[in-house]
């Protein structure tokens, strides 16, 4: 649980992430984590859907929120969607992402960052 306590310290003194991702089979630290952090989205067990999530809110909060303030995004915007994608067990899809990590990330980065 130190460990966790560190982690969680260390997201909260840092400006909020636009995802965080946790990766755990233990619901007490799930909802730790999901009840002390603040992140633009989450995934648990899982951070390939959390992209594909076509019609789910994406952005961030703070710093990695900026954007739109007026009107009805405005309210939005303050009231702040937090998408949660949860995988009740570390499944095939992050097994095989973490095991491939490099291998995978070339076509991400060549789709989102040209």
């Amino acid at each position: 649980m130190e460990n966790l306590k560190q982690a969680i310290s260390y997201i909260r003194r840092s400006p909020d992430p636009l995802a965080l991702y946790l990766f755990s089979e233990n619901e007490s630290e799930i909802k730790r984590i999901r009840r002390e952090t603040l992140s633009g989205g989450m995934g648990i067990n899982e951070c390939v859907l959390h992209v594909a999530a076509e019609y789910a809110p994406f952005g961030g909060v703070g710093h990695s929120g900026m954007g739109q303030y007026h009107d009805f995004d405005g309210f939005e915007t303050f009231s702040h969607k937090r998408t949660v994608i949860e995988s009740h067990r570390m499944n095939w899809r992050t097994t095989l992402l973490l095991s491939r990590k490099a291998w995978f990330l070339k076509p991400i980065n060549w789709l989102f960052m040209r």
